[in-house]
């Protein structure tokens, strides 16, 4: 058992197989400085970097790399370093005191351990860590990390359009979406190099996505909720990117569940009463505007208005610092040089000076004791858009978009640049709260997401780019097709690997095919899919076919940085509906013949070449693979258990030239009648190599094996017959 020297006392703690903490404090603010001191612990490297990153430094200690750049680009851009005071300021003083209390701990816990060899070799001194460090590393995990996603699918139409793409490819990518888009106006906008996806050396997006899914008491064999939550984000990497912890008090109350690196925020977890997961909901909570500038100002209401000019002075290590001019307007940021005359973006991310307020609803979750006080302080959250699934002890189940959503001018889909000459004075109103999608309960007993754009029917008038609808559709036939479920039909169902894709697909496609032993095998193998070895070649085949669909319409290099990019699964929730001959004055069968034959025979040639099913292997956050293998940095290559729409999701996706793989970071499962959760989690806990845990958990991860988080009286969880590795 070890022991911390709180601030009243001794708190004590053990830690599981896998490294990862069960503390024992007298209340949240003790519990909140154990959980710091532990974080500095076994993750001061991770949180110093993504410090770095949220503050736009990172090229001070990298120097000029790609990814480096992009990342102080953007956030710079997004002004995720801006008014931290303020947002501190505002907490309430419940919150103010969690965060004080963490960072007090993470002082404490980063002072034990010492300054890391690699900070001294990158001339990093120790400071101190606060409230507002706290802040901006969750800005930067929510605002980078998630709203990335959103940003990146709109600039890649705003520069399509610059382009001069043709209507028809806007018709194909975004559907009913691109109606009311002037691409004679848009012809006029300027992309910065730096954020172009056409230009060598520029990056991709993440992909991430997650599930969470819930079960009401009376669709339990158990007698209570049943929840499961896991977060679709990068993996590979030893440690990983979230933190298991638990976190007992003196009352019997408990907070269990997984935390970020660098935050007092169980992201995902439960305490006594209630239980929580939450996805990225797409949520239209990002906006580019098309700005027409001229000499430091934009048109606005038929007359020019100057913008306010920022200049950030960017170290670079082993080259001279360089100053970065950003230009911002009462929406948002514009991009670009603006001392000419001509159009640039404008972006506008709704909620970023609200990112506080998540911490005054982390505050709260002790004193919840139903799902509806917990939706409560979910509308505490008006910094990023995501949707809470939610369970409590009485069985009941709920979930709620998050966030701040704006309303739409009339007419505008969401999906293409506003011209800003068209808009009125003042900022977008938000949405009433009366619109905000909420369900509580279900008529079936479940409720499930992931990322197909929230409950209920109105989904358009707050989603723009929900993706593929195949996990939500599969986990809701997988739930649906039992009358009762335990924990272990929920782990089934987060495990499955079915394609929805290409059962949708490959009936339809059949008639397109050759008379060849490798199609008639692919098409016997659509429904069932029990043959693992063939999902490569579906889904090479689906791929080159969106590909040769693509270049139909833009010029073969454009193309080509789809591919490169992945950039196509921003916009396959409409491609998908062409393919399956949904939208036949969009895509007509003759035509899509054409495509299916061609891509299969090149699909035939080169499927075993192709990157699905993923196999990596994972390596430390900082060797990147390049540690001799006796060293025990590394694991040995695996084969991951998806593909990229199955439940258990899982994709490479390139950033800035890296290619990172992509999946759930974690399973995370509640049983609202007992107490605790069960869980797993590629990596263990500590970053250091013969730390807590280091590198432990993935065989367990990969096999559908879940360990009960923390003390809770709970058996170990597995899957009947657990996934192979080939």
């Amino acid at each position: 058992m070890g022991k911390i020297a709180g601030p009243h006392g001794g708190i004590s703690f053990t830690r599981d197989v896998w490294g990862y903490p069960a503390v024992r404090a007298r209340d949240l603010c003790d519990g909140s400085y154990a959980l710091g001191y532990l974080h500095a612990r076994d993750r001061l490297l991770q949180i110093t970097f993504t410090g770095l990153a949220a503050r736009g430094e990172l090229m001070s200690v990298l120097g000029d790399v790609p990814i480096a750049r992009l990342i102080d680009h953007s956030s710079r851009a997004l002004g995720l370093g801006r008014d931290l005071s303020a947002q501190v300021a505002s907490c309430t003083p419940e919150s103010r005191a969690l965060l004080d209390a963490y960072s007090a701990g993470f002082n404490a816990g980063a002072h034990e351990r010492g300054q890391p060899w690699l900070l001294r070799l990158l001339g990093l001194r120790a400071r101190p860590f606060s409230a507002e460090n706290v802040l901006e590393i969750y800005r930067f995990i929510t605002y980078f990390g998630l709203t990335s996603m959103t940003v990146s699918s709109q600039l890649l139409i705003a520069e399509l359009a610059a382009r001069g793409a043709p209507r028809r490819v806007f018709e194909r990518l975004l559907g009913p979406n691109a109606h009311g888009i002037d691409l004679e106006a848009l012809k006029e906008l300027r992309i910065p190099k730096e954020l172009s996806f056409f230009e060598a050396g520029t990056s991709g997006s993440p992909q991430y996505g997650s599930n969470a899914f819930a079960v009401s008491a009376e669709r339990s064999s158990t007698g209570g909720a049943l929840l499961m939550g896991e977060f679709h984000m990068e993996v590979g990497k030893f440690p990983p990117l979230l933190y298991a912890a638990e976190l007992s008090f003196a009352d019997g109350s408990y907070l269990s569940g997984i935390t970020i690196p660098g935050c007092p925020w169980f992201a995902a977890g439960r305490t006594e009463h209630v239980g929580w997961s939450y996805t990225f909901a797409h949520s239209d909570n990002v906006r580019f505007i098309c700005e027409h500038v001229r000499a430091g100002s934009y048109l606005r209401s038929g007359g020019y208005r100057p913008l306010t000019r920022r200049e950030e002075t960017v170290k670079v290590r082993g080259k001279a610092p360089e100053t970065w001019v950003y230009h911002d307007n009462e929406l948002g940021t514009v991009l670009g040089d603006v001392s000419l005359e001509t159009d640039r973006p404008c972006v506008r991310v709704a909620g970023v000076e609200q990112a506080h307020r998540a911490f005054s609803a982390a505050s709260q979750l002790l004193h919840c004791r139903t799902v509806e006080d917990l939706l409560e302080i979910q509308r505490e959250i008006k910094s990023v858009s995501l949707e809470a699934i939610l369970a409590d002890s009485s069985g009941a189940i709920a979930s709620c978009v998050t966030g701040t959503i704006e309303r739409r001018p009339e007419g505008f889909s969401g999906a293409y640049p506003l011209l800003g000459v068209n808009l009125v004075d003042g900022l977008p109103e938000p949405l009433a709260e009366a619109e905000r999608p909420i369900a509580i309960g279900s008529g079936l007993g479940v409720v499930v997401s992931a990322n197909q754009g929230g409950q209920g029917v109105h989904r358009q008038r707050w989603c723009t780019f929900p993706e593929a609808p195949y996990r939500f559709q599969r986990i809701s036939e997988l739930l649906a097709a039992r009358g009762k479920h335990d924990p272990l039909s929920l782990l089934s169902a987060s495990y499955d690997v079915l394609d929805g894709s290409a059962r949708r697909l490959l009936p339809i496609w059949g008639r397109f095919l050759p008379e060849d032993p490798l199609a008639k095998a692919l098409l016997a193998w659509a429904n069932q899919q029990a043959d693992r070895g063939l999902v490569s070649v579906f889904c090479k085949l689906y791929e080159e076919t969106c590909f040769l669909l693509l270049e139909r319409d833009l010029e073969r290099p454009l193309a080509r940085r789809f591919r490169e990019w992945s950039a196509l699964s921003f916009y396959q929730d409409q491609i998908d509906q062409l393919l399956a001959l949904e939208c036949p004055e969009l895509l007509a069968e003759p035509e899509l013949g054409e495509l299916v034959r061609a891509a299969f025979e090149i699909a035939r040639r080169s499927h075993a070449q192709h990157d699905v099913p993923v196999r990596t292997r994972f390596t430390h956050l900082l060797t990147r693979g390049r540690s001799p293998a006796f060293l025990g940095f590394d694991s040995k290559l695996v084969t991951l258990p998806g593909s990229p729409v199955t439940p258990f999701q899982c994709r490479f996706s390139p950033i800035s030239g890296e290619r990172s793989v992509y999946a759930p970071a974690f399973h995370l499962l509640m049983d609202m009648s007992q107490r605790g959760a069960w869980y797993n989690m590629p990596g263990g806990a500590s970053e250091s190599r013969f730390g807590p845990g280091y590198g432990k958990g993935l065989e367990a991860w990969l096999a559908g094996t879940l360990l009960p988080l923390g003390s809770a009286p709970l058996p170990e969880l597995s899957l009947p017959r657990p996934l192979a590795n080939p």
